[in-house]
């Protein structure tokens, strides 16, 4: 929990990392490394700090528009009404950069189409042409003859399997075709929800009905502070009806994750899709939705441009 007057430190300076280091201490997930020490999944505070070089610098214009913002001052004053509990609108501000940061550090790598499904894929071929070094060619529709070569093409690359190359690697964020913007916003608010709840679990939310785990205000504010990072229109406040959906899809997200550990950094999610299931749009909300996995043994070549 929270106190009131946890924003001031012993020499009386503001502190506005309050919520972020109560978050990484009690939310974030983490791993414990062969020294027993917490590797954080995805980005670190550290990281974030050192991003950042220990500034507010890169947020001043942020911090300008959050201070004119009225309907964000009015649902600061309804959360200290009716909730009873004191929240720092600068200090929950930047805990919120920080989650959108950590939402988005999550990489995918679409691997490209193996050649042995490309040729694997062709029938009915009606002829092959040869052709030699001087430039001469013939071409033949022999149907015997085009199964011997298909099938003496077809049998080593078979055999080969567990060698993909590289399609594109990004954050998936810069992915809109593959990872829709619903994955980013209901994480979002997930885990900004969950630090408003276990953070301050003292507030009155006898009035939060069937909306959902925290009251309707707070729900306003997420959404609110959604707008401030491109999850939602500039300056317009989703309703509260779109939080309720937003939770619903989280706990149905489907996203395998595999792990890289990143020195300073953490524990790097990474998703491997392959072409087989990139090439449709795939829904990451689908209790059936499998993916086909990268298996042990399997050998992913990342080819530099």
């Amino acid at each position: 929990m929270i106190g009131y007057s946890g924003y001031v430190d012993e020499n009386g300076n503001y502190d506005l990392s309050l919520y972020c280091e109560w978050f990484e201490e009690h939310l974030h997930n983490f791993h414990l490394n062969d020294s027993n020490e917490r590797v954080y999944e995805g980005l670190s505070l550290e990281a974030f700090v050192i991003r950042h070089n220990n500034s507010i610098v890169d947020f001043i214009e942020e911090l300008k528009e959050l201070i004119a913002d009225e309907e964000l001052s009015a649902i600061e004053e309804e959360i200290k009404t009716k909730l009873k509990i004191a929240l720092d609108m600068p200090n929950f501000f930047l805990l919120s950069i920080f989650v959108n940061e950590l939402v988005r550090e999550h990489y995918v790598v679409l691997l490209k189409r193996p050649t042995k499904n490309a040729i694997a894929d062709l029938s009915e071929i009606a002829e092959i042409t040869f052709t030699d070094n001087k430039g001469e060619s013939v071409t033949t529709n022999c149907i015997k003859l085009i199964k011997a070569i298909m099938s003496a093409i077809k049998e080593p690359l078979d055999s080969e399997g567990g060698i993909m190359e590289v399609e594109k690697f990004d954050r998936y964020d810069k992915m809109p075709d593959v990872v829709e913007a619903s994955v980013l916003q209901s994480k979002f608010a997930f885990y900004l929800a969950i630090f408003l709840k276990k953070a301050f679990p003292n507030a009155d939310r006898s009035h939060r009905g069937k909306q959902g785990i925290i009251s309707p205000v707070e729900q306003k504010l997420i959404l609110r502070m959604m707008s401030y990072f491109g999850l939602a229109p500039k300056g317009y406040t989703l309703s509260t009806d779109r939080f309720r959906k937003l939770m619903e899809s989280y706990n149905r997200l489907n996203f395998p994750i595999e792990y890289a550990q990143m020195p300073k950094i953490g524990l790097m999610p990474i998703t491997y899709i392959k072409y087989e299931d990139w090439k449709e749009k795939i829904d990451w909300f689908s209790p059936d939705l499998k993916l086909k996995r990268i298996k042990k043994g399997d050998i992913v070549h990342f080819t530099k441009k």
